[in-house]
């Protein structure tokens, strides 16, 4: 009886050995194990988006050349002064003679339609208007005209006056638009 007695007590112990001590164990083991799971498919998941990301890069590096032609034609600073001299370079290159540059308001005596354009403003981009007072035959005026326009900034004619002249040469006054971002 006495070895029945201590057989039990024996498996008591154990069975109560393995309810607080390894049971617990295994629980805090499995918790981890599933953690580590979470940990590798996060970082399984970080590693496929950088890849991505430098697929995405590799794209745009052959793409730099069309991207810094983008960042030319829409600036994020207006430089006034690299623009003033882009229109006397035009002006030059066609046999324009600039007279003036302003970047004064150019829409005082626009029609209220195009008035009302200028009040409507995307949040990104920023409409700036000059007015440009030049001299020159008809052909070389629409040859500067077609510099203008065919340029890759964003430049938009939106006036054309022309004003009487009894010379050789005709008068226009311009008011062109020049889009930058804000």
């Amino acid at each position: 009886m006495n070895r029945i007695l201590i057989i039990t007590i024996l498996f008591f112990i154990s069975f109560l050995f393995f309810v607080y001590f390894l049971f617990p164990q295994s629980l805090i083991f499995e918790n981890l194990k599933k953690k580590v799971l979470e940990k590798e498919n996060s970082v399984q998941k970080e590693e496929i988006y950088f890849s991505n990301l430098e697929k995405i890069s590799g794209n745009l590096k052959e793409y730099k050349e069309s991207l810094e032609k983008i960042d030319a034609a829409v600036p994020t600073q207006l430089s006034i002064a690299s623009l003033f001299s882009f229109f006397q370079n035009k002006a030059l290159e066609t046999g324009v003679f600039l007279k003036s540059v302003n970047a004064a308001d150019a829409f005082s005596s626009l029609p209220g339609e195009i008035a009302a354009e200028k009040e409507i403003v995307s949040n990104k981009i920023k409409e700036n208007f000059f007015s440009l007072s030049v001299s020159a035959n008809f052909y070389a005026f629409e040859n500067f005209l077609k510099e203008i326009e065919r340029s890759s900034r964003m430049i938009e004619v939106e006036k054309i006056t022309l004003k009487e002249n009894e010379g050789e040469l005709l008068e226009f006054d311009l008011v062109v638009k020049v889009n930058s971002l804000n």
